[in-house]
């Protein structure tokens, strides 16, 4: 199965997880409930999905929460960042739990 492109697309992919997910009112922003602050958070911009970790501004692409190579991961070179925050790493967590096994 290939990953959401679209706010619909990742709307389906987090249905039965639906309880732990916030949505903008124009869907175009997904952040995890226990991050009141949106620190992390789904956006869809210029037609695609991109993760956004604030206040840094640090953003990738949805569409690379795979990764590049076997052994390496988003959390792995988030979590050495200094303003790496924990709402970052849940979001990570939740998103690879949720995309990566597809």
């Amino acid at each position: 199965m290939s990953l959401p492109k679209t706010p619909e697309d990742f709307m389906t992919c987090i249905a039965r997880e639906r309880h732990r997910w916030c949505l903008a009112g124009d869907q175009s922003a997904f952040w995890l409930q226990t991050d009141p602050h949106r620190l992390a958070e789904v956006t869809f911009e210029h037609g695609r999905l991109i993760v956004t970790l604030n206040p840094a501004g640090y953003w990738f692409l949805l569409a690379d929460i795979r990764g590049p190579s076997q052994g390496w991961t988003w959390q792995q070179q988030v979590g050495r960042k200094l303003w790496c925050r924990g709402e970052h790493m849940a979001l990570l967590d939740a998103l690879c739990d949720l995309l990566v096994q597809r």
